[in-house]
């Protein structure tokens, strides 16, 4: 398979599963806390410092949830204050996480993903996602298979010529485990494509990191078990850390160099003193505690050519159903 085809499926793959985590993650911290909508604001740094007087800040995505804290609704705003972008997203009436369609418009495109599900063993799962562009002569489609646990064991992506196009394959650890360990990805033919390995905490509650290799699953395990230092081998490596109330104060990502990752690296990011790796995701996040429960309150976004804090931050405002502004306290 082409190298650099290969890469755009690691880096669209890791990207959505990124994705993923983050908005499970929001959505805990809006759930049960009577949000109804946040503002994220954007500030640059100015040599150093947040810009005083907020001079620079702009407000540039705005959210609304439903019951469970998922996002009903987003908009994306350009430097005019004007909406760039809308995502607009049904769940079920009952199961109010349960996601059935997303339509996003933006000024080139308009967009629709929907969800279709099984129920298995009183279970609702997912079994159809379809992307659709009117642009195109047919949607992209991805079909899911479950094993006898009732656990995705296979993915297969239609392209837009309607065949397949690339296959997952969900692997976990015992019959017992409900969070996959390895997701395999081949081409129909059974052509390796790349392996990614999730991994968790001590309880398997909250996810850790997630790896990237050009490697099949049972190769990822002999490399694991052949001793300490496995994870520098990864093309790509995600990893979260917590602190002691189980917030997520730390996200970072860093990539394995190569001549073609340091063609495409601003002008070369910066290179971790192991195994050459080039950090190209870095983000702190800080929380208050306001009656008893944790709020995200700000987001830092490093400048990861120099690993430090001197890029942006993003804060945050929250508001009830009523429009009252629960953080910051209105005074």
């Amino acid at each position: 398979m082409d190298n650099d085809l290969a890469n755009l499926i690691v880096g669209n793959e890791t990207g959505k599963t990124v994705y993923a985590a983050r908005q499970d993650s929001y959505a805990e911290l809006v759930k049960d806390r009577g949000i109804a909508s946040t503002v994220v604001s954007y500030t640059p740094f100015r040599f150093g410092e947040v810009m005083a007087g907020g001079g620079d800040t702009r407000d540039y995505r705005k959210f609304f949830y439903n019951a469970d804290g998922r996002v009903v609704k987003k908009f994306d705003f350009d430097d005019n204050g004007d909406i760039s972008a809308k995502e607009e997203s049904i769940f079920d009436k009952t199961l109010k996480w349960k996601l059935l369609q997303t339509n996003i418009i933006t000024a080139e495109d308009s967009v629709v993903e929907t969800f279709e599900y099984k129920v298995l063993k009183g279970k609702h799962k997912m079994k159809k996602y379809t992307f659709t562009n009117p642009k195109w002569l047919r949607p992209k489609v991805d079909l899911y298979e479950h094993d006898a646990f009732g656990r995705i064991s296979k993915r297969t992506s239609y392209g837009l010529l309607g065949d397949p196009e690339l296959i997952t394959h969900y692997l976990y650890d015992t019959d017992n485990d409900t969070k996959v360990r390895y997701r395999h990805v081949t081409l129909p033919d059974e052509t390796l494509v790349f392996t990614m390995m999730y991994d968790y905490d001590s309880k398997k509650d909250k996810q850790t990191a997630l790896y990237s290799f050009m490697l099949a699953p049972e190769e990822v395990t002999a490399l694991r078990n052949a001793g300490t230092g496995w994870q520098l081998e990864s093309v790509s490596r995600s990893m979260w850390e917590y602190d002691a109330n189980g917030n997520n104060v730390l996200f970072q990502r860093d990539e394995k160099f190569t001549p073609a990752l340091d063609m495409l690296s601003a002008a070369g990011e910066t290179f971790l003193p192991q195994n050459s790796r080039v950090l190209t995701e870095k983000t702190t996040r800080d929380f208050q505690k306001i009656s008893g429960k944790y709020y995200l309150v700000r987001e830092t976004e490093w400048l990861t050519r120099m690993n430090e804090p001197l890029k942006a931050v993003k804060d945050f405002r929250y508001y009830d159903s009523k429009g009252k502004r629960i953080y910051p306290p209105e005074t």
